[in-house]
């Protein structure tokens, strides 16, 4: 928007986020695993606590999307398009709200699931 006001030219390129497909979510009494794909390849995690999760929206100052708080983790395969990531030790009978994130190499990001909710067994 701004290079276009300033009769600059628009960026080409990847400006979209990745899109998430056969994504499932699975848990026992103190673990719960996250498993997808993503129509390219992307760094992925997922932002959980027991309280909804906030982020921030990014600003001006470079400040980029982001979980105010909880617990994050991240899929050991790295840039990856398929992703299973575990959360280990997490309390039974207890509910846990969660984010998936996947970020592509341009810094496009998507998430599924926002604050969804999970129960612990």
């Amino acid at each position: 928007m701004n290079a276009l006001i300033a009769g600059g030219t628009v960026p080409t390129g990847d400006i979209s986020g990745p899109s998430f497909y056969n994504a499932t979510q699975t848990q026992n009494s103190n673990s719960a695993t996250f498993s997808f794909n993503t129509n390219e390849n992307t760094m992925a995690r997922v932002v959980y606590n027991t309280s909804p999760v906030m982020f921030n929206e990014g600003d001006i100052n470079s400040n980029g999307f982001g979980p105010i708080g909880g617990y994050s983790a991240s899929s050991v395969n790295g840039m990856s398009s398929s992703h299973s990531i575990t959360i280990p030790g997490l309390q039974s009978n207890t509910n846990y709200y969660y984010t998936v994130i996947a970020t592509d190499a341009a810094g496009n990001a998507s998430v599924w699931g926002t604050n969804s909710v999970l129960r612990t067994n």
